[in-house]
C-alpha cells in the first residue's frame, strides 16, 4: 500500500487483551516490512520476503515497541485529542519468555498480512501475476487502483476504529487543548527541519512520491522521538521537585 500506516488495518479485529496475540506486535509487524525502507532512508532495500526477512522485521519490532513504550506512549496519549486518546487494558504476561514467544509470532502474522497485500497491489506481485486481469489499464492498472483505494480506507477505518476505542476507554489526560496544540505544532515544525537538513546526507529523489513519504515518516519519527525525550525528562524533573 502506498502508505505505511495504513497496513495496520488488516488486524484491526484481533481481540485487544487476548494472552494468544500481542495486539501492538501485530499492529508493528504490519509496518514491519517497510522499517527496512526507514534505516536506509530508501525504498530499494529488502524487507518484503515471508520467510527470510523476519530475522531482520521481528528485532525491528521489538526495538520500535520498545521506543514507543519507553519514550513515545505518555507523551502521545497525553497530546492526542480526546475523541481519540484511547488507554486500552493491557494483558500481563508473568513469564517473560511466553511474552516474548506471543510478541514475535504476532508481528510475523502482521508481517505476512502486509507482504499479502504488497503481492496483490504491486506490480510484479505474485497475484498479480496470477490473476491478469488485475494488471488491466483504466487509466491506471487495476493493482494501483486497489493499492491506493485499499490504502485510503485502511487510513479511514483506522482513524474510525481509533475514535471507538476512545468512547469505549477513554485515556484522561492532564494537557489543556493550548498545550496539546502547542506540542503538535512543535513537532511538525522540527519535521520539516529535519525533512530539509537531511537532504545533503540522503538526496531526496522529487519526483519519487514514495520517496518523498518515506522522508517525511523519518523525519516526523524523529522529531516525534525527540519531544519523547524532551517531555519523558521533564517530566521526572518535576517529579523530583515535587
Amino acid at each position: 500500500m502506498p502508505f505505511t500506516f495504513a497496513h495496520p488495518v488488516t488486524v484491526l479485529y484481533f481481540p485487544r487483551n487476548s494472552r494468544y496475540f500481542h495486539f501492538p506486535a501485530l499492529v508493528l509487524g504490519t509496518m514491519s516490512p517497510d522499517f527496512m525502507y526507514m534505516l536506509h532512508w530508501k525504498t530499494d532495500v529488502g524487507g518484503h520476503t515471508l520467510f527470510g526477512s523476519e530475522w531482520v522485521n521481528l528485532p525491528l519490532c521489538l526495538l520500535f515497541y520498545a521506543v514507543y513504550r519507553l519514550i513515545l506512549a505518555t507523551p502521545i496519549k497525553q497530546h492526542l485529542p480526546a475523541f481519540c486518546g484511547s488507554n486500552v487494558p493491557q494483558v500481563t504476561f508473568k513469564n517473560p519468555l511466553a511474552w516474548l514467544i506471543v510478541f514475535l509470532y504476532s508481528a510475523w502474522i502482521g508481517m505476512a498480512t502486509h507482504i499479502a497485500l504488497d503481492e496483490l497491489t504491486h506490480d510484479g506481485g505474485y497475484f498479480v501475476q496470477l490473476f491478469p486481469i488485475l494488471q488491466t489499464k483504466i487509466i491506471f492498472h487495476i493493482y494501483d487502483w486497489l493499492q491506493y483505494g485499499i490504502g485510503a480506507v485502511g487510513l479511514i477505518s483506522i482513524i474510525l476504529y481509533q475514535r471507538r476505542m476512545a468512547g469505549k476507554y477513554p485515556y484522561r489526560s492532564s494537557r489543556s487543548a493550548k498545550q496539546k496544540w502547542f506540542f503538535w505544532l512543535s513537532v511538525v515544525s522540527l519535521t520539516v527541519i529535519i525533512f530539509y537538513l537531511s537532504n545533503p546526507l540522503y538526496p531526496l529523489v522529487w519526483n519519487e512520491v514514495a520517496s518523498i513519504v518515506l522522508r517525511i515518516i523519518n523525519s516526523f519519527f524523529i522529531s516525534l522521538t525527540i519531544h519523547g525525550v524532551i517531555f519523558t525528562v521533564m517530566k521526572k524533573r518535576s517529579l523530583k521537585i515535587g
